[in-house]
């Protein structure tokens, strides 16, 4: 009893503790943007990518306990954004799922199929830079959501859900000619109570 109680405790400090980091983040994102309204001279910019990405559950499936398990799957997104300054900006990311995943689980004494699909995922990042003619380094701090589909195969076991947390990431980049660059990232879209959305990213990104 001890130890539930503790368990409760835990996740609802946890809970409190991410609602208040979103609002912060939130606040900070409102208030660059006001004031790159102000801001002249500095470079927008915009480009997609391609994303290996995982969704790792642990513990609990369509809600009964589980083995943990990661699913693979891949996505594309479209981003754009706007330098708010020389060393900062402001990015905005829409993406779907193009390929789904579907793995064997250990759900009590069974062994189903459950197979998983990325519907979409979208963020809202500040993004703090160092970035040369030809070379870029880069950090992604913000919010995003996902919209994730588990489904039991030859059964009506089906949940479709809506998560959202905060989201970071590191990306470097190279460009030919100055204004195409090439990235190159690593992110964690949600660490969420259910599941842990990250992978890997190849972008293509241009500067107007």
């Amino acid at each position: 009893m001890a130890d539930d109680y503790k368990g409760a405790s835990k996740k609802r400090l946890w809970t409190l503790m991410e609602k208040c980091m979103k609002k912060t983040v939130l606040f900070l994102v409102l208030a660059l943007s006001s004031f790159s309204l102000h801001a002249a001279g500095y470079k927008a910019f915009f480009g997609g990518g391609y994303s290996m990405a995982s969704i790792e559950v642990d513990g609990e499936v369509l809600g009964a306990e589980a083995s943990t398990v990661e699913f693979n799957m891949s996505a594309l997104d479209m981003a754009g954004g706007m330098m708010l300054n020389e060393f900062l900006a402001i990015e905005g990311r829409l993406g779907l799922g193009v390929a789904n995943d579907e793995k064997t689980v250990a759900i009590s004494v069974l062994e189903p199929k459950v197979k998983t699909k990325l519907t979409r995922y979208y963020g809202l990042y500040l993004r703090p830079q160092y970035s040369q003619e030809r070379f870029q380094v880069y950090g992604l701090l913000g919010l995003a959501g996902a919209n994730i589909e588990m489904a039991i195969e030859d059964t009506n076991a089906y949940d479709s859900g809506e998560d959202s947390g905060l989201s970071y990431g590191l990306g470097v980049g190279f460009s030919p000619e100055g204004s195409l660059f090439f990235n190159i990232e690593y992110m964690n879209m949600i660490d969420s109570d259910d599941y842990t959305f990250s992978g890997v990213n190849l972008r293509v990104e241009f500067k107007l």
